[in-house]
């Protein structure tokens, strides 16, 4: 049943349980906080809810009315990918069943009775990942393709990289319960009693992740946290809140001071495992993404042949700088340029020659250019340079450099042509305070149009 319209904002979530109570009970608190809730009782209503929907996240109960959890996240991970996030409901102390669940493919645990607090935190952390894999993926060309190769690359790295991890946690019986509980990954493991040594330690030394204990000697746990995400080296370090308490207040003062996570003791193997794991991964994700964005910027504004700025871009830029140049009444000048006859070059010399032209072209124009101005490929064999700061007059000294210096350049084949060469025309416009930047553009081209008429080759200002 639909507890709201699913729509394209909200993230949609299912919640899958033979127990009515249960369902309802924690469909109430995410929608309550914004989410879109499908419930479901039967394995079979889960796979057509994902098959029609595509939802972003599936909260499932042990036992459904046809199927049991386990199978139930087998199928459906076979079915629609790895890359669905599910969290199984499990009761204290029901290790067997966290057991079953990893080994269907679960991502995460939640223990009943419901805690409101628990819940949105184990959603959010599931919800984060799904949601930094979409963003890299559809930034790229080829979305699954992308997306596949890049949960493969992270897998891999999983398996092969010693991760660091600090406990910093005042009992030695704990650190070496913790330390038991994770020795059979492939985890560098540092132990530390105290706040002020283990702040020390994160300045000197790097962590791929925290477990903190919130009751420490020196200084209490959430304080360190604070100090923890103070420091530019740890802004982002995952970090695993250690208590005592089930008290609620605890664990939301934990996650407001940047908690990725916590554990209740006495801690279960299978919960500390699937939370370390889900937590490297989800940060392993993130350092992806943020080491790939710069490419993935300048792919979405720069030309894939040339190098320069795209259309899209320039345009973007233009109106910018419009509406500084307005603002602070400074001058700003265009220049759009189309080689002359460059059908006929590329005709007779073939497209690999032509697109070589065009590399070299956009390299001239980079020599000729201040690092303030933005050049552009406008379109096919058409250019334009953004000049900010500079009058017409100054504009058409650039303009003419430019000219001089392709007519001078030895294009490959360019005597195979009619004309013998290859040759640049150019259209030069300064911005008046009525334009904007379809008029600024259809200005420069007007230009550029002249300087055609003209007999090519040549620069025309207006």
């Amino acid at each position: 049943m639909f507890l709201h319209k699913p729509s394209n904002q909200k993230p949609l979530i299912v919640v899958a349980s033979n127990d009515d109570t249960i369902r309802e009970l924690i469909a109430k608190v995410l929608t309550h906080n914004g989410y879109d809730i499908l419930e479901a009782s039967t394995s079979r209503k889960v796979m057509e809810t994902f098959k029609k929907f595509k939802p972003d996240l599936l909260i499932l109960g042990t036992i459904l009315a046809d199927l049991d959890g386990f199978e139930t996240c087998r199928l459906l991970k076979q079915q629609f990918g790895d890359n669905v996030p599910v969290i199984l409901l499990t009761m204290p102390e029901d290790d067997e069943s966290k057991e079953k669940g990893l080994q269907s493919g679960c991502n995460e645990f939640l223990t009943l009775p419901i805690n409101s607090a628990e819940l949105l935190t184990r959603v959010n952390n599931l919800l984060k990942i799904s949601r930094l894999s979409r963003q890299l993926s559809l930034q790229m060309e080829s979305p699954e393709k992308t997306y596949s190769t890049m949960i493969e690359k992270i897998e891999d790295e999983y398996e092969k990289k010693e991760f660091k991890i600090l406990i910093i946690e005042d009992s030695p019986f704990n650190q070496l319960l913790l330390k038991t509980y994770l020795k059979k990954d492939n985890y560098n493991i540092s132990t530390v009693s105290e706040g002020g040594k283990a702040l020390e330690m994160l300045v000197t030394q790097s962590f791929d992740l925290v477990l903190l204990d919130i009751y420490l000697p020196d200084i209490n746990g959430i304080e360190v946290l604070k100090r923890i995400r103070k420091l530019d080296k740890t802004k982002y370090t995952p970090v695993i809140l250690i208590t005592a308490s089930d008290d609620p207040d605890t664990k939301i003062k934990g996650i407001e001071a940047g908690a990725n996570d916590y554990l209740i003791k006495p801690i279960s193997r299978h919960e500390l495992k699937a939370r370390v794991k889900s937590l490297l991964k989800s940060h392993q994700l993130q350092n992806y993404l943020f080491t790939n964005y710069a490419q993935v910027v300048e792919k979405a504004i720069k030309d894939g042949m040339t190098g320069l700025y795209n259309n899209s871009y320039l345009k973007q830029f233009l109106a910018a700088e419009i509406e500084y140049s307005i603002k602070m009444n400074k001058p700003l000048s265009l220049l759009m340029m189309d080689l002359d006859d460059f059908k006929d070059y590329n005709d007779t010399n073939g497209h690999p020659i032509g697109d070589k032209a065009l590399q070299e072209v956009a390299s001239i124009i980079l020599k000729n250019i201040r690092n303030s101005d933005l050049p552009a490929r406008y379109g096919g064999e058409e250019f334009a340079v953004v000049l900010p700061g500079t009058s017409s007059q100054e504009a058409v000294k650039v303009a003419q450099r430019i000219r001089q210096e392709i007519e001078a350049h030895v294009f490959e084949h360019q005597d195979k042509t009619k004309r013998k060469n290859l040759t640049i025309s150019i259209g030069v416009a300064q911005l008046s305070k009525e334009m904007d930047v379809m008029s600024f553009l259809q200005r420069a081209d007007s230009a550029l149009y002249q300087a055609k008429r003209k007999g090519k080759n040549t620069v025309v200002r207006i």
